[in-house]
Order: structure tokens, then C-alpha cells, then sequence
């Protein structure tokens, strides 16, 4: 273990520290500040979720039947598992390698007491009992127990969203991730690695959960439902295929799997894909971090926000609001004290900013701010001694401020106030913006804090959140980490999508906890490696585009999701009625290949990246299903009458004609846009019909004039009344939404 001696700086005497051999034990019994990796999934879980997959399975299994029958370019359709399986695996990947990158350590080292002099090493070779020395702008590696204190203050905010400054004297404890904003001190570790408080928390939000997507888990139950049917529907039409026609084997093994590949709505999970990996593109150019991609669509569906106050609505810095003078020249003194600090905290930053450039004072003593003594001093050359400290809580010009939030400081010479500073927590330019556009959209904001809840309701009431009553607040102060996690799990509880924000290691428990996390990138790794959004420039503005993407993908994956299903439901009757009579499958995968591109799988690519930002409904399914049922009988009635006319290429042609029916009823109301989609498939359509070698790869070689009438007329036939079911269910949902509910 290589360490770099360094003299020591805190005044008086310095513990010894730990020995070697004493180090040395420590290390053969396990007791070292190795941290455990953060609750990220590797490369590989992230391949096997994304390979792994139902759809995945059924996919492959099916393909490897059409090899074996030697008919390879009827294994097109596999084709599907390649590309769903990437864009979900190049995605996550991406979203890791940028996670990763910003795992860079506070303090990536600490100066620690051994065999009686200071020495600086990696914070993972900390062992237990080392001695550990503290100064300002140091964060504390590893939970510990002050034994040497020279006015030492440490900011707790990331652990425990309190913002006010912690007094830590001898015997006190500091924990790990907070930081020292004044004074030096010796501290002995008390808990290493695993043990500590910020590594205990990240551990309770340690195990990786998958984002609950309705779109997902509707498309994940529509391929359970078929995977249950296609045993029995298979079975059914194995047997008519094998036993009571006279293909041959390889033919009738090509023309089941033709009726099972069509039940499977790949399509569909390969297009919710793409549609969610183009919103995530177009979110990056905002700062936006999408770690899942179903998270777009699952903040699209939040009616509950908690926020965070330090950090997500604050920045963290303070503003001077305004200096009350009580001794004149009291604010010249003051800018010159603030300009003269060398190492000024936020608060003299504050003040340094609020009363602009001023010439230094000659500062020859300085004592530092202690929260024990709630002040700190300067002596000036010939000027006296000026203190900058707390005020008496109970003055009414200061109670005044306090009530509203805002911190205030006395400026004193000797017994004689000088005057009142007034500072203020700086909001966050686009919070307010934000919070009251999804204030617009239905969705309640509840803020949830550490710090106190005079503050926390003041700051929130700036930001244009409405605390609500006493008896149902909508701020919250004084709101431990566990607490947090509580608040989220009840309201999730009570029916509602909640999403969270935060930054810090206090809100890792909340923001695993709810339906959607978003972290800000300049807070702690631990709440980043666990929020399914990571905003990149600490920024609320990019959360409505999220939105609107998520509303997007809603929106266009409805339109088109019945197209998929449509193909689902004639695959479904045709195997049934096929394996009851007892008939040759009519169709054979490389057809269904053909229908496939140009009735559903371009043309919906295509629609899925319309901009539509309407709220999201309820009862995607039921809609979904009213659409693709009629269409996928209108298609299969429509392909058996053809098969009995003619067992040619009319079939195939008759079904593309009630197919491309239903993808103009799908994009209905016509736009410039839509029509030109509408144009290419069925261009692309009709070129495949009409070129020799194109009909020959597709299996259409045998097509004629006559199988062309005959498909055109039957197709032509079947659309109509495809219109006209469509046009009665869309009556009867227009009565239904006008009907009153009777309570």
C-alpha cells in the first residue's frame, strides 16, 4: 500500500495513529474501506435481460424449425431478435459508460495518523481505528468519531437534506459522505466499507428492479396469452399439417410454423423500441439521461412528483438579499471583510457577490466559523474586532425574515450591532417554470426535505408550490431518508404514479422506491446508479421534454400497436379453422415476411415518430384490441374465401389489400405526412408483386393475371366491409363517452 507522507496542520497535539502491525491485522480480518460496487447492472446482465427475453425465445425456436426444413429465407422474420435485443443492450450500455464516467471520487484520497506521522492514501485503504485528519473542503471517508476538534463544522445535506451546518466537538460522530466546511480535526474510523452509513443506504436500494411500464407489461401479457395458445393452436395444426394433408414434411413443418410466427406480435416489441430509443436520442440534446428505456413513458404517466429541496429545487448557493444598517459604514466594512477571505464559504460568497468588488480589508487575526460559538471574527488593522454570527431568534426585524425562510446574521463590532444581513436560498431559475407546468398537467408536487420546515415550506412557496393545509401538507420538513421511502410506497399505495428527485444519498430509498427516479448529475453516485433519469446539466428544464416524449411513445405505440395485433388475430383463426379441416396452411412465413414490411412494420416505424404530446389514458389495451380484432378476422375470412377460389399467390394479394385497409383506417385522419407513409407501402406493395425476381424471393412466383383480379376483387370486397365495422365501433365508443355514468 503505497502513501505520501505530508506535515501535519492542526494545531496542538496530533494522535499517534494506527502502528503497521496494527494496520496489517486489520487487513487479514476483512476490515478495510473496500466500498461495494454501486446497484448498477454489468454489461453482462444488461445483454442477458435484453437477449433473454419471452418473445426472444419463441422467436428463435420457431426460426430453427425453418432451418431445419431447409428453408432459410423463411427465417427472415428472426431477424427481429438481432435488432430488439441491440438497441435495448447498445442503450443501457451507453447509459452505464456514462454513469461510470462520473464516478469520480470527491475525495479520491485521505490523510490518515500512522505510527505517529500523516500520510495520504486511497480512501479504500482506510482500515478500522485509523485515525483520519479533517479540513475544510475535505468529505469524510468513512463514519467516524471526532477525538481533536478546532472548531470543526461539517455539512450533512447529501446524507440527511438538512442544510444547515453541524457543530462536530470531540466524542461526536461524523458520517461517511458528509463535509467539513470549516475548522480541522482528528477523527478515529468506526465503521469501514459496507458498514457505513451512505454504503448502508445505497444497499437498501442495492437490488435492481426493472422500470413497471404499462406499455411493457400490456405487450409482455399479450405474448403470455399467446404463448399459452399456441401449444394447444399448435398441437391442433402440427397435426392437421402432418396427418392430414400430403405435403411433405418439410412443407407442412413450414406451413405450421407459418400459423405460430404469425401469432407473435415481434413487431410490435421491436417498434416499442425503437420509439423509445429515438425519444431517448432526442433527450440527450437536453441533458437528459435515460438509463431504461421504458422510463420516458413512465414519467409520461406520473400525477405525483416529490421533490427533493437541496440541490433538485435550490442550487445550493445562497443570494444576499439585503444588509440593514444599524452603525454607518457597516456595509463597506463588510464588503471588505468579504473580499479579504481567502477561502470564502458560501455564505461570505454570498455576501462577496450581493455587495460587489471592494477593496480587501487588512485582516491581521481571523477566527473561523464554529456552529458551537454560531459566529466567526476577524481582527482588523486598526479597525477592532468584527464578528459575523447569529442573531437573537426572538427580534421581531429578525423573526420577520425567519418566518419566511431566509437565514439572517448580525454584524457586530465589540457589544454594538452594526447591521442585519439577510441571505436567502437560491431557487433553481428554471424550478419554478417547471413545477408549475406539471402543476398545469394534473400533477400534484409534494416536497420532501431534511431540512427545516419553516425553510422548506418558505423556499417551496418561492418555487410555486402551494404548501397546503396543516392537515394535509404537500411540504414536508424534517423528513428522514426512510421516512421518504414511506411517503412514496403510501402514495403508490393509494393508486398513484409517483416519480421522485433528488440528489443526494438521503433520497437513494425514495428514488428506488417510486415509479420513476431522476437524479441530478451533481449529486451523489449512489442516488445516479439507482434513478432510472439522470439529468446531465442538474436541470428541471429538460423534465416536461421528457414528458412529452414519454406522451409521444404513448400516443403513436397505441396508433400502430394494432396493426401487430391485427396480424396476431389471423394467424390465430387461420391456424384454428386450418387445423380443424384439416386444409394446407394457405400462407408460409416468407408471406407473412412480405405483409409484414409493408402493411405494418415500415409503415408504423414511420407513424411511431409523430409528435404527439396529448396526455396518456387509461384503457390502452381495450382500444388497442377494438381495432386489431375486426381488422385480423376481416384478413383471415378474406384469405380462406380466396385459398378456396385459387391455392395461388391471390391469398397473399387479398390479405395486402384488407392490410393496407387497415393501416389507412390506423392513420385516419389523413395528413400530408401520414398519406405519403401510406403511399410508400403500398408502392413498395405492389412493386413486389409486379417484379419477376422480387415474386420469385417471396415465394409468388406462380402468380397470375387472374390470381391478381381475384385477390384485388376479394380484398377489395373485404376492405369495405372492414370500413364498416369500423365505422359501428367507432359510433358505439362515441356513445359510450357521451352516455352519463348513473351513480
Amino acid at each position: 500500500m503505497s502513501s505520501i507522507l505530508i506535515p501535519g496542520s492542526v494545531e496542538g497535539p496530533e494522535p499517534h495513529g494506527l502502528t503497521t502491525a496494527e494496520v496489517d491485522d486489520r487487513v487479514r480480518h476483512g476490515q478495510t474501506n473496500l466500498v461495494p460496487e454501486p446497484p448498477t447492472r454489468t454489461v453482462y446482465g444488461i445483454a442477458q435481460a435484453n437477449v433473454l427475453t419471452p418473445v426472444n425465445f419463441v422467436i428463435a425456436v420457431l426460426a430453427a424449425l425453418v432451418l431445419a426444413a431447409g428453408s432459410p429465407k423463411d427465417a427472415i422474420f428472426a431477424g427481429v431478435i438481432v435488432a430488439n435485443s441491440a438497441i435495448g443492450i447498445i442503450q443501457e450500455v451507453r447509459a452505464k459508460r456514462v454513469l461510470d464516467s462520473l464516478r469520480v471520487l470527491t475525495t479520491p484520497a485521505a490523510r490518515v495518523r500512522r505510527n505517529g506521522v500523516t500520510e495520504r492514501l486511497p480512501v479504500e485503504g482506510l482500515v478500522l481505528d485509523d485515525v483520519i485528519e479533517l479540513r475544510s473542503g475535505d468529505q469524510v471517508p468513512a463514519d467516524a468519531v471526532i477525538v481533536v476538534s478546532d472548531h470543526l463544522d461539517v455539512d450533512e445535506s447529501l446524507l440527511t437534506g438538512e442544510a444547515n451546518p453541524v457543530a462536530a466537538g470531540e466524542g461526536d460522530r461524523v458520517m461517511s459522505g458528509s463535509t467539513v466546511i470549516a475548522g480541522t480535526g482528528f477523527a478515529q474510523v468506526t465503521a469501514v466499507g459496507a458498514e457505513g452509513y451512505a454504503a448502508r443506504l445505497a444497499a437498501e436500494a442495492r437490488r435492481f428492479t426493472l422500470v413497471d411500464s404499462v406499455l411493457r407489461n400490456d405487450i409482455n401479457r399479450i405474448v403470455t396469452v399467446v404463448g399459452i395458445a399456441m401449444v394447444p393452436i399448435g398441437a391442433l395444426l402440427a397435426a392437421s399439417q402432418f396427418l392430414r394433408t400430403d405435403d411433405g414434411w418439410r412443407t407442412s413443418l413450414i406451413g405450421t410454423v407459418a400459423g405460430l410466427v404469425g401469432m407473435v406480435p415481434e413487431g410490435l416489441v421491436l417498434l416499442t423500441s425503437v420509439a423509445f430509443a429515438a425519444g431517448v436520442i432526442r433527450l440527450a440534446r437536453h441533458g437528459c439521461l435515460v438509463q431504461e428505456l421504458p422510463a420516458i413513458e413512465v414519467l409520461a404517466r406520473v400525477d405525483v412528483l416529490c421533490a427533493d429541496k437541496t440541490g433538485t429545487i435550490t442550487s445550493g448557493a445562497m443570494t444576499l438579499v439585503e444588509v440593514a444598517e444599524f452603525e454607518p459604514g457597516a456595509t463597506a466594512t463588510l464588503a471588505a471583510i468579504a473580499a479579504a477571505d481567502p477561502d470564502p464559504n458560501i455564505t461570505m460568497r454570498a455576501i462577496a457577490e450581493g455587495l460587489g468588488p471592494s477593496e480587501p480589508a487588512d485582516i491581521v487575526d481571523r477566527t473561523p466559523f464554529s456552529s458551537a460559538r454560531r459566529s466567526s471574527s476577524v481582527t482588523l488593522a486598526g479597525g477592532g474586532v468584527w464578528a459575523l454570527g447569529a442573531p437573537d431568534p426572538d427580534d421581531p426585524a429578525v423573526r420577520a425574515h425567519t418566518t419566511e425562510g431566509r437565514r439572517v446574521l448580525e454584524l457586530s463590532q465589540g457589544d454594538r450591532r452594526a447591521a442585519l444581513v439577510v441571505l436567502d436560498d437560491v431557487i433553481r431559475p428554471d424550478a419554478p417554470a417547471t413545477l408549475a407546468w406539471f402543476a398545469d398537467q394534473g400533477v400534484t408536487v409534494r416536497v420532501l426535505s431534511g431540512d427545516d420546515q419553516t425553510t422548506v415550506t418558505a423556499i417551496a412557496r418561492r418555487a410555486g408550490v402551494d404548501p397546503g393545509p396543516p392537515d394535509d401538507p404537500t411540504v414536508l420538513g424534517r423528513v428522514d431518508p426512510h421516512r421518504k421511502r414511506d411517503l412514496v410506497n403510501e402514495l403508490q399505495q393509494a393508486g398513484h404514479t409517483v416519480a421522485m428527485t433528488g440528489d443526494g444519498v438521503n433520497d437513494v430509498l425514495a428514488l428506488k422506491a417510486a415509479d420513476c427516479g431522476i437524479a441530478m448529475a451533481s449529486g451523489s453516485e449512489a442516488s445516479r446508479a439507482v434513478a432510472q433519469l439522470v439529468m446531465l446539466d442538474s436541470e428541471f428544464a429538460a423534465l416536461p421534454e421528457v414528458v412529452g416524449e414519454g406522451r409521444r411513445v404513448i400516443n403513436n405505440i397505441e396508433r400502430v400497436a394494432s396493426l401487430f395485433l391485427a396480424k396476431t388475430t389471423y394467424s390465430v383463426a387461420l391456424s384454428l379453422v386450418i387445423g380443424i379441416i384439416g386444409a394446407s396452411y394457405p400462407l408460409r412465413p416468407i408471406h407473412l415476411t412480405l405483409l409484414s414490411w409493408f402493411t405494418i412494420g415500415i409503415p408504423a416505424t414511420l407513424l411511431a415518430l409523430e409528435s404527439d404530446t396529448s396526455p396518456a389514458r387509461p384503457g390502452f389495451m381495450r382500444r388497442v384490441l377494438e381495432r386489431s380484432v375486426p381488422a385480423g378476422l376481416w384478413v383471415a375470412i378474406t384469405v380462406l374465401v380466396t385459398d378456396v377460389i385459387t391455392d395461388s399467390a391471390a391469398p397473399v394479394i387479398a390479405a395486402g389489400v384488407v392490410a393496407l385497409t387497415h393501416l389507412a383506417i390506423v392513420a385516419s385522419p389523413l395528413t400530408t405526412g401520414r398519406a405519403a407513409i401510406l403511399g410508400v407501402a403500398m408502392t413498395g406493395f405492389v412493386v413486389i408483386i409486379a417484379t419477376r425476381p422480387l415474386r420469385r424471393l417471396f415465394e409468388l412466383q406462380s402468380a397470375t393475371a387472374g390470381d391478381l383480379v381475384i385477390g384485388l376483387t376479394v380484398g377489395g370486397l373485404a376492405s369495405l366491409g372492414l370500413w364498416l365495422v369500423t365505422l359501428l365501433i367507432r359510433r358505439g365508443r362515441r356513445s359510450r363517452t357521451a352516455t352519463p355514468v348513473r351513480h
